[in-house]
């Protein structure tokens, strides 16, 4: 990969990761189980987002950021290890898809409609 190739590819791997950092699940289940010893809690970095609409903007972001990541790692990195592109084009596309479900279930079971 060339160098812009790289800076873009870190541009949107940061789109997905640092949402995920603040107000992800990752954060509540890892933080829970270090502080409180006993597994998930409701700990977080920040409050959870408590607007329907920026909870929806932040998933949006995380989803566009893995797409694009996946894209340029599909089309563009080439390692030496045939085997290192598989996992990381595997884990890119398992994100993808949990990411998408978010999406999709945020934006379909709304409790603002009806």
């Amino acid at each position: 990969m060339t160098k812009p190739q790289k800076i873009w590819f870190g541009i949107f791997l940061a789109m997905f990761l640092i949402p995920e950092i603040l107000w992800g699940l990752l954060n509540t289940l890892l933080f829970g189980a270090i502080f409180n010893g006993t597994g998930p809690s409701n700990f977080s970095l920040l409050p959870a987002l408590k607007s329907n609409g920026l909870n929806r903007v932040v998933i949006c972001v995380e989803f566009i950021g893995i797409l694009f990541s996946t894209i340029i790692c599909l089309f563009l990195y080439y390692p030496k290890k045939i085997f290192l592109r598989i996992i990381i084009i595997a884990i890119l596309i398992i994100l993808l898809l949990l990411t998408f479900y978010i999406l999709l279930f945020s934006f379909n079971f709304n409790p603002q409609i009806g």
